[in-house]
């Protein structure tokens, strides 16, 4: 039987070790020396899957980048509105034939289409004052069409309103944009047309138009 001696380093690598093994037998002699074979090349694998591993996280490092952003809003003032003055088609009385007065909101005028007669007392079309960011233009929302409805029957025949119609001081123009002052302000001035038939009931006939500003 022969001594099987084998020699390395310790593990704070600073001084040599050895390890002898005297075999009882020349078939315990082989199996040491295949132990120490598969425990070298476990070791070897070992860093070689280690060093691959790394490879892989520079691979994939290097495929992704990040970059630094910036993120911004401004804030301006809010719009709003006041009512100053209603709309006022004044006190009407329909002819034979029946027809539409009109109120001009640049000119504040009224406009008789058909058999329409009035007074020429207490008419004027509406007045709103708008507030918002200096220097701003905004668009002004009109209905289509509404009902002007009879106070004493509400339930009763309506009277007809449409072709609503806008006019900015500042903009100084029939349309359907605004434009906001140095001071922030406007005067927004609403016109429009309402329809009577010949046997259009008596009374004081009202209704509420909705009128919606935006920035544009």
């Amino acid at each position: 039987a022969a001594c099987i001696c084998l020699r390395g380093l310790k593990p704070d690598n600073t001084e040599r070790a050895y390890m002898c093994m005297l075999p009882r037998s020349k078939s315990e002699c082989n199996k040491i020396v295949v132990l120490f074979r598969c425990k070298i090349i476990k070791i070897f694998f070992g860093l070689l899957l280690c060093w691959s591993g790394l490879g892989c996280s520079v691979a994939q490092a290097q495929q992704s980048s990040t970059a630094i952003g910036t993120a911004s809003a401004s804030v301006i003032k809010p719009l709003t509105t006041q009512n100053l003055q209603p709309l006022r088609f004044g006190m009407l009385h329909p002819g034979s034939k029946g027809g539409s007065v009109q109120i001009n909101p640049e000119t504040n005028d009224q406009i008789f289409l058909g058999t329409v007669y009035t007074n020429k007392k207490r008419f004027g079309c509406a007045v709103f004052r708008i507030v918002g960011e200096q220097g701003r233009q905004y668009e002004v929302f009109l209905p289509e069409v509404v009902d002007v409805k009879r106070l004493s029957d509400p339930t009763g025949t309506a009277l007809e309103a449409r072709n609503f119609q806008a006019y900015s001081r500042n903009k100084a123009e029939i349309g359907n944009f605004g434009l906001l002052g140095a001071n922030g302000r406007d005067r927004l001035y609403v016109g429009g047309e309402i329809f009577m038939n010949p046997d259009s009931m008596s009374g004081f006939y009202a209704t509420e138009i909705d009128v919606t500003v935006a920035y544009q």
